[in-house]
Formats: C-alpha cells, sequence, structure tokens
C-alpha cells in the first residue's frame, strides 16, 4: 500500500519515505486497524503469532520468561536462533500483542529459520522482576537481568543466536552481549553472533515526567499525521488523534501493574545514562554490533560514535515513533546483522 506524504519536510516520515516522496508502508493503518495488515505470513507462522506463549526457564531460576516461537520445526541445536527483543510494555494480555514490527521481522526473514520473540521482563507469563535484580535496575544496571535471560536460553537448548531489539528491548540485547563478554564461558550463556540494536534508552538521562511528555507528546503528533496524510476514511475513522494524556497514563499503567515494582525499576534503569559502559565492552569484543538511532528520536538526543566492533547505522527522523510499526526498521534490524553474522545469518526476504 503507497500512501501519499502531504508535506516533504514532515519530521516523523522522513524515517519511512522513500525516494519517490511516498510512504511504502502506511503503519496506522496496520497497527491500529487490521491485526495482519498486509504482511504475507505463512499459516503456521500466523498460528505461531496468535497462541498462548511458550515458557523458558525452570520454575525454581531465579526467572523464567515467556517467548513466541516461529518457524521452530526447523530449529536444531546447531542453529543460530534469531532471538527478537521487545519494546517496554506492549505484550500485558493472551495471545501476546504481536506488533507490526515482528510480523514483519517474519515477513522478511525466511520461513526456514528459527525465531524466538522474548516478552518482557515482569509482562504476561513472564515472571516478576526479583528484588536483588530491581536494585540494580534502579541504578541503570541491566547484567543480572540480561544474565537471567542468558540462563533461560541456554536451558532451553539454543547455544548460538543472533539478537535483534528495538527500545527496551535494544538496551537489553546490549546488556546480554555485554554480559557474554565479560564471562567469556561457552557452558554458561550461548554464543552471540551478531547484535542490531534500534534506540536504545542509556545514552541520555532524563528525569521521569520528561521522559513520559516526550513520549506522550509524540504519540499525539503521529496519530495526528496518520489523519493529515491520508484520504482513506475508514483509516482516518479508527484512529483518535486527540488521544489525551490522561487517558495514555491509564493504558500505561493496565500494562505495568501486573509487576508494577520490577516495570517502575526498568522504566528507572532506562532513565540512566549507562548504555556506553556496555558499548565499551562490545567496542573491544568480536561480536559484530550495530546501534540504529534516528536523527530526530524521543528517545536520545546523543549518538554514540562508532569503535571497534560497534558500528552506527543513522536514520532520517523518529525512528522510535514508527519502531512497532514499520517494516523500514525491520530491514535495518535485518540487513545490519546480514552481512555481520558470521555464522550464517538470517538472509532478507525480498519486498516489493
Amino acid at each position: 500500500m503507497n500512501t501519499s506524504l502531504t508535506t516533504d519536510l514532515d519530521p516523523f516520515m522522513s524515517f519511512n519515505r522513500n525516494q519517490t516522496g511516498h510512504n511504502p508502508d502506511f503503519p496506522g493503518l496496520h497497527y491500529h486497524c487490521v491485526p495482519y495488515g498486509d504482511v504475507l505470513l505463512t499459516r503456521g507462522q500466523k498460528v505461531a503469532l496468535s497462541s498462548p506463549p511458550h515458557q523458558i526457564g525452570r520454575d525454581n531460576d531465579t526467572m523464567h520468561f515467556s517467548c513466541i516461537k516461529i518457524n521452530w520445526q526447523h530449529f536444531t541445536p546447531d542453529t543460530s536462533v534469531l532471538v527478537v527483543m521487545l519494546q517496554f510494555s506492549v505484550t500485558t494480555e493472551a495471545p501476546l500483542t504481536t506488533p507490526y514490527l515482528i510480523q514483519q521481522i517474519v515477513r522478511q526473514t525466511p520461513s526456514t529459520q528459527p525465531i524466538l520473540v522474548i516478552n518482557n521482563p515482569g509482562m504476561l507469563g513472564s515472571s516478576r522482576i526479583p528484588r536483588s535484580t530491581r536494585i540494580d535496575l534502579r541504578a541503570g544496571v541491566f547484567q543480572s537481568l540480561a544474565e537471567s535471560v542468558l540462563i533461560s536460553l541456554k536451558r532451553a537448548g539454543i547455544d548460538r543466536m543472533t539478537l535483534v531489539g528495538f527500545s527496551m528491548g535494544a538496551r537489553l540485547a546490549l546488556a546480554m552481549g555485554a554480559v557474554t563478554v565479560r564471562w567469556d564461558n561457552s557452558h554458561l550463556f550461548p554464543a552471540i553472533h551478531a547484535i542490531a540494536a534500534a534506540e536504545p534508552p542509556g545514552l541520555q538521562s532524563y528525569s521521569f515526567i520528561e521522559f513520559f511528555n516526550r513520549f506522550t507528546n509524540i504519540e499525539g503528533e503521529r496519530l495526528s499525521y496518520y489523519q493529515t496524510s491520508t484520504t482513506d476514511e475508514g483509516l482516518k475513522d479508527c484512529i483518535d488523534p486527540n488521544q489525551s494524556q490522561v487517558a495514555q497514563a491509564l493504558g500505561f499503567l493496565k500494562a505495568v501493574l501486573p509487576d508494577w515494582k520490577g516495570n517502575w525499576a526498568l522504566m528507572t534503569g532506562m532513565r540512566r545514562d549507562t548504555l556506553p559502559v556496555d558499548l565499551e565492552i562490545l567496542e573491544d569484543s568480536d561480536i559484530p554490533t550495530t546501534l540504529i538511532q534516528g536523527t530526530r528520536s524521543a528517545i536520545s538526543a546523543r549518538f554514540h560514535a562508532p569503535l571497534g566492533s560497534v558500528k552506527l547505522r543513522l536514520l532520517p527522523g523518529d525512528s522510535h515513533a514508527f519502531g512497532e510499526e514499520g517494516r523500514r526498521l525491520a530491514y535495518h534490524l535485518l540487513d545490519s546483522i546480514r552481512d555481520r553474522d558470521r555464522s550464517g545469518p538470517p538472509q532478507m526476504v525480498q519486498l516489493d
């Protein structure tokens, strides 16, 4: 579906604009109105995305996590699994919410590639974050949470993986990479062959109010853009660009209340500027890492200079606002790992 842009200078849509001046993927339609949009998925993939979550991790572990397994019939002990880390507070009801980003990652990956989508800590099906981990998170230290995810993956029989993540999932993916470098022990954790992290928090510190206001304001601008950039009356009817900050706050509270202590710790940690510590570890490692940031990002006005194994891919506009909906971000995540995973990375499916 092609939707003409009404203004070439709109900073929001500059991220999704192609060379012809059209938006090749109008995210509002798919995310707000049509569950599967125009994504071409196999019957098995649709079943996997809409089924109750699986569990990784044992009951006596510090934590266990719910997940979606896609193309799992092709998994073997020698397979490198594509592990997707989700953004904050999107998976609160059964079956797991499957943002358009996940559908596009599946669409752009061959059907023979096993994909594991990890649900957020403290969300549906995943255990609550224990006190010791919450203390670390409030200080902006993601190491203990990253270790818990890695141990669960190892006990699930996954020995090799490639990590992609968006927003909080990107922050956690980078922490997982740094943990494997610190320990350097293949018996404890799976080997990570490459990381693509889009829009991770942690490069810049924010107060909670500033953090909340940035995202609520951007959400309103984004929905308003959907209204003004389409002539599709059906699309306009299903989008409310005037959703108040109060309504957004109530929806947010519904998402985080199942583990409010753990989620408060996550929010506090994401507002700390502690990410450079993990990036410095990855710079001196053998893990090819790509950091993807938008030039008008809602999450950070700072950019990390590429050094060593860490590369930077700058995208125009606000890639954070469209992360959960746009196929462009899925493309850049997969393209970043395609040539950097030396163990045979997931190849992308060519899109029209």
